[in-house]
C-alpha cells in the first residue's frame, strides 16, 4: 500500500491510496466534500470544477479507479440539479455510481462509490 501525495482543493478534501498487487494496481481515493453554506462560501459549481480537474488527472493514470465518499449530493433524487451535474460530469468521465446509501437517517447526504469497471459493482 502506498500513500500518494495528493492535490489540494479548497472544495473538498481527500486523500489516494495505491494498492499493489502482483496482478494489477487499485488507486482508491477518498472524498469529503462539505456541505454548501453561507459560512464556508463554497459552491457547487466550485466543488465540480476541482473535481473535473481531479478527475482528468485520475482517468489517465495507472491501475483500476475506485472512488468512495461523501459527496453531499443525493443522487437517488432525479429532481436534485447539482446531483444531476454531479452524475453528468461523472459520465463524461466513464465513471457510475456503484453504491449509494444514507449516511444519516434524516439527511439526503450519502455515501457513494464510483468505479470505472461497473462489471465490478459492489452490493
Amino acid at each position: 500500500m502506498e500513500l500518494i501525495k495528493s492535490d489540494t482543493f479548497k472544495s473538498f478534501e481527500f486523500k489516494e491510496l495505491l494498492l499493489h498487487s502482483s496482478a494489477s494496481i487499485i488507486r482508491i481515493i477518498v472524498i469529503y466534500r462539505p456541505q454548501i453554506s453561507v459560512k464556508n462560501g463554497l459552491t457547487h459549481a466550485a466543488f465540480l470544477d476541482h473535481f473535473s480537474s481531479l478527475l482528468e488527472r485520475l482517468v489517465s493514470s495507472t491501475g483500476h479507479l475506485l472512488l468512495a465518499g461523501d459527496f453531499n449530493f443525493h443522487v437517488s433524487d432525479p429532481s436534485d440539479n447539482n446531483a444531476n451535474k454531479f452524475l453528468d460530469l461523472l459520465s463524461c468521465f466513464n465513471l457510475e455510481v456503484i453504491m449509494s446509501t444514507p449516511r444519516r437517517i434524516k439527511t439526503t447526504t450519502s455515501l457513494t462509490s464510483l468505479s470505472q469497471d461497473p462489471a465490478k459493482k459492489l452490493s
